[in-house]
């Protein structure tokens, strides 16, 4: 007797997939940028070109210290102006010979006019101030 040679294909089975390769952790490179600023700070020098010789400022040019109490001449005719220096400003005051009076207060960078005489506030330290004076 011979016997029937049945063959017998697969029942639908899928092949096993492939093995997963491991993979390595993702690598992030980070690059740190370091700027670096200098400052340089620069005080100028407390100065004043005619120091304290407050008849320089009778031709309407000058740049001198001051402090409360002084008086400078006022090239523009309408005589002199007193000055105050006080809580970091410069007052100029100034009075007329018909009985006017005005009061200009300033702080450094600043600057006052009466008549055609410019007062500028150049630095105030320690109760002294810089004016430059000129003629407008």
């Amino acid at each position: 007797m011979v016997l029937p040679l049945v063959a017998v294909a697969g029942c639908g089975a899928e092949p096993a997939p492939p093995a997963e390769t491991p993979t390595s952790p993702a690598t992030t490179t980070t690059t740190t940028t370091t700027t670096s600023v200098v400052t340089t700070t620069t005080t100028a020098a407390f100065a004043a070109a005619d120091n304290r010789d407050l008849a320089a400022c009778a031709d309407g040019s000058c740049e001198v210290f001051v402090e409360s109490g002084d008086s400078l001449p006022n090239a523009s005719g309408a005589g002199p102006v007193q000055i105050t220096v006080d809580s970091g400003a410069v007052t100029i005051a100034h009075g007329s010979a018909d009985g006017m009076s005005s009061s200009l207060s300033g702080y450094p960078g600043s600057a006052q006019q009466i008549n055609n005489q410019t007062f500028l506030i150049v630095a105030i330290q320690d109760g002294r101030g810089v004016l430059r004076l000129s003629l407008a």
